[in-house]
């Protein structure tokens, strides 16, 4: 039995690697502020699994608060930390720039003080494809450039990789795992949790299709039908949260097996599909059309971008499980149980 840490671990993440923790039999702590989380996820949690459900320890502040972290790690004799709390929306943060450094960066740096204080030094970070840099060669492999993304978002997911990175060569005693996701989607195959953001109009595509897909005669609107694609639409790559899930659970395995380590690891499909493919797949589950126009692309927005999972097989053993089909299906059966999210 390990103890871990979880930083945002009520969130959309958060919680499914949270549930796959305690059914493994570990101690998880939480530590979320509920920004953009329900308080009723928790119970959700505890649903499915049941009397484990006692392993699991809730803290609420934000991580920028110092002295609540000493507080949890006086408490708590921690393995290691998975840091998940963050903002995480592109085009939001291009509007609200200062918000994304003062929250990706600056609120998570008392974290790192208060692990390094407390000599717990396996760390498993929540970062983005959205660090690679523009054009994107796909698929994309952890050396692609990375050292002028586009967005905010992913200049603050790169600048605090930067961060880890000194501080692992300022003495090799850190053992860091970087994460790069792509686009995490679907739900537990229970339907019990999910995702459901918090925003009237979800910035993603895939929970934005799942949310309306109630309301019959719901227009959707998409950006771009004129990418360089197979279909004019962007192509992505989107992976099963459950998948996404495991991979921090190995990478919390692989650390705790090795010293001294810093990696970077992309966690995708591996294989991208475009919003008419995604489409697509939701029509036929829901067996009737839907009903959409195509606006003008979005600056910045990529022709297609899917990763080289190559490396998380080699170096974690893992291989994404659920396709895009699975990720419609649990998406469908997450908000036919909770139509109104966690509300």
């Amino acid at each position: 039995m390990q103890k871990i840490l979880i930083t945002g671990g009520a969130g959309f993440i958060g919680s499914h690697i949270s549930t796959l923790l305690l059914q493994s039999n570990n101690e998880v702590v939480i530590i979320d502020n509920f920004s953009n989380s329900s308080k009723k996820v928790l119970k959700k949690i505890k649903d499915i699994v049941k009397e484990k459900y006692s392993n699991l320890f809730f803290y609420e502040f934000n991580i920028s608060n110092e002295t609540e972290l000493e507080k949890i790690f006086s408490i708590h004799d921690f393995d290691s930390v998975i840091h998940l709390a963050g903002y995480k929306s592109v085009s939001e943060s291009l509007q609200r720039p200062l918000s994304y450094y003062i929250n990706n960066l600056s609120n998570s740096l008392p974290l790192l003080k208060i692990m390094q204080k407390f000599n717990v030094k396996n760390l498993v970070f929540s970062s983005s494809c959205a660090v690679y840099d523009h054009p994107l060669i796909c698929p994309l492999n952890e050396s692609h450039p990375a050292l002028n993304p586009i967005s905010t978002y992913g200049k603050s997911k790169l600048f605090f990789e930067n961060i880890l990175r000194d501080i692992y060569g300022s003495s090799y005693e850190w053992n860091i795992i970087v994460l790069r996701y792509f686009n995490p989607a679907g739900a537990h195959p229970s339907g019990v949790i999910g995702e459901f953001p918090a925003d009237e109009i979800p910035k993603n595509l895939i929970p934005y299709i799942t949310k309306f897909s109630q309301f019959k005669n719901y227009e959707y609107v998409f950006y771009g039908a004129d990418f360089k694609t197979y279909d004019g639409t962007g192509v992505r790559d989107y992976v099963h949260i459950i998948d996404l899930s495991e991979g921090h659970i190995n990478a919390i395995e692989f650390l705790m097996n090795h010293n001294n380590q810093f990696k970077v690891i992309n966690l995708g499909y591996g294989h991208g599909v475009s919003v008419k493919e995604v489409v697509n797949t939701f029509e036929d589950f829901l067996n009737r059309d839907l009903k959409y126009l195509f606006m003008n692309r979005r600056a910045g927005d990529a022709d297609e971008a899917y990763a080289d999972v190559s490396y998380a097989r080699e170096v974690l053993n893992w291989n994404p499980r659920y396709n895009l089909r699975d990720i419609c299906k649990h998406s469908l059966n997450f908000i036919k149980k909770n139509p109104n999210g966690y509300k």
